[in-house]
């Protein structure tokens, strides 16, 4: 498949976070499989960035594949902000190689809808680590993923939302219904 197909998954897997709709998909370099879908549970706890959860599943979950030789591609409806890539630094570090990210949406373009303000956007992060650099490749299908943003900063409008008074769990397999790693789920 395409890094457009691949993106159309993580369009499609983050169409079920309505509030939030940021996911991300890791795929295997050789065979092409899809071996997590993950969709942002912020909500759940900080650290639950779609791209960071995706991480954590590969490795909590695949440790077959650490230290493996066999590469991985990151696809992401969103630029990776800075959380997200030093979460993908230490991946590499640990064994699980994730030699490229792709991303559907810039961080400007994504901040501008939501007014968040300028970040540190993701090649700049990467060249802080220059000695484990990550492939950045995007924007991919940058209109599409807009569209969900905006979609969502809309229908943000219509709810009253409230910030969790606590982190509600750190166990992934608490929330099977925002990450979906190969063979745990039918």
């Amino acid at each position: 498949m395409s890094d457009t197909a691949y993106m159309a998954e993580a369009i499609d897997f983050a169409q079920t976070n309505r509030v939030w709709p940021f996911a991300a998909v890791i795929v295997h370099d050789v065979t092409g499989d899809i071996l997590v879908r993950a969709t942002d549970a912020a909500h759940i706890s900080p650290l639950y960035h779609a791209e960071t959860l995706a991480l954590h599943v590969l490795a909590t979950e695949m440790p077959e594949y650490q230290d493996n030789g066999e590469t991985f591609t990151l696809y992401s409806t969103a630029e990776i902000e800075p959380m997200g890539m030093g979460c993908l630094f230490w991946a590499n570090l640990l064994g699980f190689s994730v030699s490229r990210a792709v991303y559907g949406a810039s961080l400007n373009a994504i901040n501008h809808i939501w007014g968040w303000g300028d970040q540190m956007d993701s090649r700049m992060f990467n060249r802080t680590f220059e000695h484990a650099s990550v492939v950045i490749d995007g924007p991919v299908m940058e209109t599409e993923c807009l569209a969900l943003f905006e979609q969502a900063h809309k229908y943000q409008d219509t709810l009253d939302l409230q910030r969790p008074g606590k982190t509600l769990s750190m166990n992934p397999t608490d929330f099977w219904d925002i990450v979906t790693p190969q063979g745990t789920r039918d």
